[in-house]
């Protein structure tokens, strides 16, 4: 395909990001505070920790944490690089190298879809569709992982997609670098990793063989050794990090999120209490409903995002046509796994918006798929319905098109705009904690103080300071914490564990804690100590 068209899909995919970035001057909730508030920490020398402690899974010793043992840290240093490569500081410097990437997807999107078919109007088909993302498009242009995995992903499947164009040991590094900096934007980005061992193995037994007998055993160990290897430039200092700071390769604190019953006990107290016996102790009925209503929540996904509604039997159709492909088998096999892991064995934290970020790997892939089944329907409609092949095509597309643009449209209202151009819902917590930060600190609060709030890492960016997340529990819990980690205030938002209803209902003094004041929604307690 020819580059000006690729310039043009960039064009259209960052501009498109950049209409609705006007409406975005936060972050706008918790994963993408948590990422963008680490490359601030990364800007101003800080390293790798955080002020605050946002959940208690790794039973962290106290004030600062290491950062990014849940969340790992190629968001937050591409959000880092955007502040430190133009000398300015802030959310709208934070976010440069994410708008830039989502440039990029329509055009890896298109470099795939032409990689696995050849047909350049399916190319730009794909490519236009992929600017116009639907759901997705709220979150490409934050600090957040979605822009990236889904550009590494597209990059995954476009390496894959042409293995045979490869030789074998260029293949297997490279796919070995993606795989890792895919590992190190989601914890759960392993799996990458063990699939593109697969895509090797499969790739060699006939791909670089002119006398489709595949390459010999030596070559394909030897791939699969520079894959690894690929995969261990990139992982290894952060591997070697976590050595000397948690003295763990990796964190086992999202392991325990294997044992949540419901999803709250994400920030239970203490850690120790999520155990399979904790578990099992829910009953075998829970256990198999929780897995139930995940696998109709991420169902959902696949229909409403994933496939944008009305794209997914397209896609699907695609996918069939083209299931030979290796790249195809791939995907198939990918999302096969991401579906199964976020909904059998991470329910909870999966349709609560794991397999909503896990699934975005796929998207480039996906929507390469669309024009493949589209010209499909177009064959029926000539040989069933006596359509006029070329007018029919263009009609449709344009249809297609617009129905796209109409509910992405729809969506970044909903989600972003909230129906007022100059008020936007966008980042209106974050303006609610920089009004809460200012009356604490005219009530006397300083510094030095560390405050029990619903999101730390957004009430720190809004306020400057120390943060704990109020854990699920009761007081007693919420007083454990404040005792262990030096709590000072006690921030009970409207959004509260239940087991301190009482206490935003029913505000006042109780043993451990005095009764303030309410500061808009938020019911104000000072901790006694």
């Amino acid at each position: 395909m020819r580059f000006r068209i690729y310039l043009f899909l960039f064009l259209l995919g960052i501009g498109c990001v950049l209409i609705v970035a006007i409406f975005q001057d936060a972050p706008g909730y918790m994963d993408a505070d948590y990422y963008y508030a680490i490359g601030l920490r990364l800007n101003r020398g800080n390293g790798f920790n955080e002020p605050f402690l946002w959940n208690y899974l790794d039973n962290p010793n106290g004030i600062p944490h290491p950062s990014n043992t849940y969340w790992m840290p190629l968001p937050s240093v591409l959000a880092f690089l955007g502040m430190y490569l133009t000398g300015f500081e802030g959310f709208a410097t934070a976010k440069i190298g994410f708008l830039l990437l989502s440039g990029f997807i329509p055009v890896v999107t298109a470099a795939l879809s032409y990689g696995i078919t050849e047909q350049r109007d399916q190319a730009l088909l794909s490519g236009i569709l992929a600017s116009i993302p639907a759901f997705y498009l709220p979150y490409l242009g934050t600090t957040d992982s979605f822009s990236v995995i889904i550009v590494l992903g597209g990059l995954w499947f476009l390496v894959v997609c042409n293995s045979h164009r490869i030789s074998y040991k260029p293949f297997g590094f490279i796919l070995g670098i993606i795989s890792g900096l895919i590992h190190l934007t989601r914890a759960d980005g392993v799996v990458w990793l063990l699939l593109a061992f697969l895509a090797i193995l499969l790739a060699t037994s006939a791909r670089w063989s002119r006398s489709g007998q595949g390459i010999s055993l030596l070559k394909r160990t030897l791939a699969l050794i520079y894959c690894f290897a690929g995969y261990g430039i990139i992982v290894a200092p952060w591997i070697v990090r976590n050595q000397n700071v948690i003295g763990t390769w990796f964190s086992t604190a999202g392991i325990k999120t294997l044992w949540l019953t419901v999803y709250d006990e994400l920030y239970a107290y203490p850690a120790s209490l999520l155990n399979i016996e904790h578990w099992w102790q829910s009953g075998l009925v829970e256990i198999i409903n929780v897995r139930l209503y995940a696998m109709g929540q991420n169902l959902q996904t696949i229909l409403a995002v994933q496939g944008e509604i009305f794209l997914l039997p397209l896609l699907l159709v695609g996918l069939w046509i083209y299931r030979k492909n290796l790249a195809v088998q791939m995907g198939i096999f990918g999302w096969l796994v991401t579906f199964l892991v976020m909904t059998f064995a991470f329910p909870l934290v999966g349709w609560r918006g794991g397999y909503f970020h896990s699934g975005a790997i796929l998207q480039c892939l996906l929507w390469a798929m669309v024009p493949v089944g589209f010209a499909r329907f177009i064959d029926w409609g000539v040989q069933v319905r006596r359509w006029n092949g070329k007018q029919a095509g263009n009609i449709f597309k344009v249809a297609m098109v617009s129905i796209a643009l109409i509910l992405t449209a729809f969506i970044v209202n909903q989600r972003v705009i909230g129906g007022n151009l100059t008020n936007p819902t966008w980042g209106q917590g974050m303006v609610a904690y920089e009004k809460l930060g200012w009356a604490l600190r005219n009530m006397g609060a300083v510094d030095s103080d560390i405050f029990l709030v619903n999101n730390a890492p957004g009430f720190f960016l809004a306020s400057g300071m120390q943060t704990l997340s109020v854990p699920h529990g009761n007081v007693e819990t919420t007083l454990q914490v404040a005792q262990r980690y030096g709590g000072d205030y006690l921030l009970l938002e409207r959004n509260h564990p239940s087991g301190l209803a009482d206490l935003y209902i029913q505000p006042g003094d109780r043993p451990g804690l005095k009764y303030l004041k309410k500061i808009g929604e938020t019911q104000v307690y000072q901790i006694e100590k």
